[in-house]
């Protein structure tokens, strides 16, 4: 769907219920073509989004995150090998296999 002011694509649930986007909803309100609601609506609905900020913070931790698994899995994988030698030095033996 098309704003009827401008017609441009609407992505937002408020505004496809209402046919403006956000710039033109405020003039629409202004003017009396829209109701004051549609405009609370929708700053109701902008405020319960998650800030742009947070979202590229958290992308930026899950883009680090395979490294810190590599890096957790190789500590593992030492400490396995380590407590293997401390086994075969008092005569255990012990074999491990890793998936």
């Amino acid at each position: 769907m098309r704003c009827l002011a401008c017609k441009r694509l609407l992505s937002n649930p408020v505004s496809l219920q209402h046919g403006y986007g956000p710039d033109c909803l405020k003039r629409a309100v202004q003017a009396g073509t829209a109701p004051l609601e549609a405009l609370e609506e929708f700053t109701a609905w902008k405020k319960a989004q998650p800030k742009r900020k947070a979202i590229e913070q958290v992308k930026a931790v899950c883009s680090n995150t395979p490294d810190l698994f590599d890096s957790l899995r190789d500590q593992a994988i030492a400490s396995l090998r380590h407590a293997v030698a401390e086994c075969l030095a008092c005569g255990v033996v012990v074999t491990i296999q890793i998936n």
